[in-house]
């Protein structure tokens, strides 16, 4: 069994897919918005990142009767979720102005 989530224009899927016998069956996402899904059987965890924050939403689905019902959602706290860690950027030489020698001096003075 494969779990595939798709967004159209009607709205947010998940599918399965049985690849022994083709079929196909699809199902709306209980959510609006999704990073991420797992799926075991009729149980189903979605996450939801938030940009720019620290930290994940997780709900907990189950299909019933031909739809995904969340039954849990929370708001875990994770390891280093508090501090954010910050890469320097490199540093570019300025517009207009040349990043090796200066014009006319030697590269190589011998």
């Amino acid at each position: 069994m494969a779990w595939l989530a798709r967004y159209s224009h009607e709205g947010a899927f998940v599918s399965r897919v049985d690849p022994a016998t083709g079929d196909i069956g699809s199902y709306r996402n209980p959510l609006k918005d999704t990073d991420g899904i797992a799926v075991r059987g009729t149980r189903m965890l979605l996450t939801l990142r938030f940009h720019n924050r620290p930290g994940v939403a997780l709900s907990r689905a189950e299909l019933v009767d031909d739809a995904w019902v969340i039954s849990a959602q929370e708001k875990p706290r994770l390891p280093g979720s508090g501090r954010h860690v910050l890469r320097p950027r490199p540093r570019r030489p300025p517009l207009g102005r040349p990043s090796g020698n200066r014009v006319g001096e030697a590269t190589n003075p011998a």
